[in-house]
């Protein structure tokens, strides 16, 4: 079984399902179960959990990093308005 294909197929499903997102909050074993179908061994499922939270949270800091250089853009061009006055 490719793990990081696994991965890939859970974190798909959740984008595409607000449901599943939240629920994978509060039990996420459950839900990767649910994705990829019953008979996978339980240490695999926590490998699974463990790396879509992982992608996850570095997708997460990457929104984060491209909001704050908007936000930067948005003051520098602000600024520059601001001078050719």
């Amino acid at each position: 079984m490719d793990i990081k294909e696994q991965i890939t197929k859970v974190i798909n499903a959740l984008t595409a399902d607000g449901k599943l997102a939240t629920l994978f909050k509060t039990n996420p074993s459950q839900v990767v179960s649910k994705i990829l179908g019953g008979g996978i061994p339980s240490e695999i499922i926590e490998k699974i959990v463990d790396g879509v939270k992982a992608k996850l949270k570095l997708k997460a800091a990457g929104d984060k990093a491209e909001d704050i250089a908007e936000d930067a853009k948005n003051a520098l061009d602000g600024l520059g308005k601001l001078f050719k006055k």
